[in-house]
């Protein structure tokens, strides 16, 4: 995955080794290489962070600054319960009962698809147990 900064003044480029190497457009020239310490299944950029989703054991997504190349942020999955249907009220006489809701955790499968939303507020991550997550990044 490549990846510009919003100012166009960095490139980065994302492998699935776990490390991201950032550039100098103008020049060509190689900057810097940041090890993120795990293997990574994708990347998605915005105005200015990068987002990388991680193929460990949580799931996690590890935001990126693009200008300080720091880890700014790690986004992990909090299951909301033990995965038990939730208890809903029973329909009214005659009426089909509600449909139960089951809380989800993390993803089963790894993240295979990541973007942020326009005003950089949200990331959605798709994975490959079909599950799309939203991630509040202002909170």
């Amino acid at each position: 995955t490549v990846l510009w900064s919003q100012d166009d003044s960095r490139i980065a480029s994302v492998g699935g080794a776990g490390k991201i190497h950032f550039w100098d457009p103008p020049t060509g020239r190689y900057l810097h290489t940041h090890d993120v310490g795990g293997r990574i299944t994708t990347a998605a950029g915005s105005k200015d962070k990068i987002a990388l989703a991680m193929n460990d054991e949580d799931r996690a997504i590890k935001i990126i600054d693009f200008a300080t190349k720091k880890e700014i942020r790690v986004l992990k999955h909090v299951p909301q319960d033990n995965g038990e249907e939730e208890a809903v009220p029973e329909g009214e006489e005659g009426e089909e009962p509600p449909v139960p809701v089951k809380k989800l955790g993390p993803h089963e499968g790894p993240v295979k698809i990541i973007a942020f939303s326009r005003d950089g507020k949200y990331i959605a991550t798709g994975s490959e147990d079909g599950v799309l997550k939203l991630w509040d990044m202002v909170t």
